[in-house]
């Protein structure tokens, strides 16, 4: 079946998104995998209690975004094949389906945009209260682990946020 102008304009927009997100996927999944392998390698093998505060800290969020990295990478086939089979029956069930799911997402984006936040800030009050007020060196390296990963998740979910509300917006069907 030959698609129209719309469907097929509609149709490359959601391929673009969606390989989008596969390298973002692979980039969650990289970068967890690399930082959570370093991370152990310190806390197995450094025996400075700054390093170790700081790995202690960075080893869950990493190994966190690795595991979400493997899911994403996982599900978003499953999620364009998904589209794409009901882009081929309705384009607008399709679409308004896909705004639903999209908007859906912007929401949870949202919502990890401000536990990623309040993690950074929490790791300025640690490097703050350890280093400045000396009263703790693992409270300081906590604190820098703590700033430097959440710092990274949020820039990545902020440049998801950003790919979703610039897709959202190529969902848009004129009439």
């Amino acid at each position: 079946m030959e698609l129209d102008y719309k469907s097929r304009y509609t149709k490359d927009n959601i391929l673009a998104y969606y390989q989008s997100e596969r390298g973002e996927a692979i980039f969650m999944l990289l970068w967890g995998g690399v930082v959570s392998g370093i991370s152990l390698w310190g806390i197995l093998s450094l025996e400075d209690i700054f390093w170790t505060g700081m790995f202690y800290t960075v080893i869950p969020l990493s190994t966190l975004q690795f595991l979400m990295g493997v899911r994403n990478l996982i599900f978003v086939k499953k999620k364009r094949t998904k589209v794409l089979d009901k882009l081929s029956l309705s384009l607008l069930k399709a679409v308004k389906a896909e705004k639903t799911r999209v908007l859906n997402t912007q929401i949870r984006l949202r919502f990890y945009r401000l536990i990623e936040q309040i993690l950074f800030f929490l790791g300025f009050a640690f490097t703050f209260v350890g280093g400045v007020f000396g009263l703790s060196v693992f409270l300081a390296g906590s604190g820098i682990g703590l700033m430097l990963q959440s710092a990274v998740l949020l820039i990545q979910d902020l440049f998801a946020e950003w790919r979703t509300g610039i897709y959202l917006d190529e969902l848009e069907i004129k009439e």
